[in-house]
């Protein structure tokens, strides 16, 4: 049970992490956590105090998915999924959350976050640039063990929240949306980021031998344990690459 809970309470601070800073990048009125209680699950405040109230739940394809990410049981990855059945959970937990609410005495607002923690996840495969381009399309966005055999433009699309762990990949990504993806132990040798939106994303261990990125945002970016050839970069040698110091 103390897995579970810790499990519980790490999703809920991550989507609270994950709501505020998108909600700050794109408002003025800047909200921020006053404390941690049980009914809201959050207080928020903003730049003029006023109060806001933040429950926060999450959003699963089925129990046996819930009871997986919740540490309760191994996980099974035989079931089809499709967005009939999304809809139809979410439908489900909107009516509870609505009960749950009207139980609440606040003097301010309350909100809603649900954040969807189901994602599509591709295993040990070894695929072509535009088979990858069509699970993109169908909504996969977590990538373990692949390899991608040839080259192929990823320019301008959304990849936020795209998840490569020890992937081997060459593609262009210029002027692509790639807002808190996570690029982890991948050889990205040849990729080109020029003029993409990494803000807040995570490069972790990966090698980077002529990879471009010049004029990429990467405000907020986590940036260890990447090397070219036999060179560790830190996030300095990154600033260059995108052209921020001379």
């Amino acid at each position: 049970m103390k897995n579970h809970n810790e499990k519980k309470i790490a999703l809920e601070e991550a989507a609270v992490s994950i709501f505020l800073n998108l909600y700050n990048l794109n408002r003025s009125d800047h909200l921020e956590i006053l404390e941690k209680r049980e009914r809201p699950d959050y207080l928020l405040k903003d730049i003029n105090h006023n109060r806001l109230g933040l429950e926060v739940t999450h959003l699963f394809y089925d129990s046996d998915e819930a009871r997986s990410m919740l540490n309760r049981s191994e996980p099974k990855r035989d079931k089809p999924q499709n967005s009939k059945g999304h809809i139809e959970v979410l439908n489900k937990l909107l009516k509870q959350k609505e009960k749950k609410l009207e139980q609440y005495d606040t003097d301010y607002p309350i909100s809603l976050l649900v954040r969807n923690a189901s994602v599509k996840k591709l295993i040990n495969a070894e695929i072509t640039a535009e088979q990858l381009l069509n699970y993109i399309a169908e909504d996969y966005r977590s990538f373990e063990n692949v390899e991608i055999h040839d080259t192929s433009k990823m320019n301008g699309l959304d990849l936020s929240g795209i998840v490569l762990e020890n992937c081997c990949l060459s593609l262009d990504f210029t002027d692509a949306r790639c807002i808190r993806a996570q690029f982890i132990n991948c050889n990205l040798k040849g990729c080109t980021f020029e003029g993409a939106d990494l803000q807040f994303s995570r490069f972790v261990d990966c090698a980077l031998c002529s990879a471009e990125f010049t004029n990429a945002k990467v405000d907020g970016i986590f940036f260890e344990g990447n090397y070219f050839h036999s060179t560790v970069l830190d996030i300095l040698d990154l600033y260059r690459m995108v052209g921020k110091m001379d």
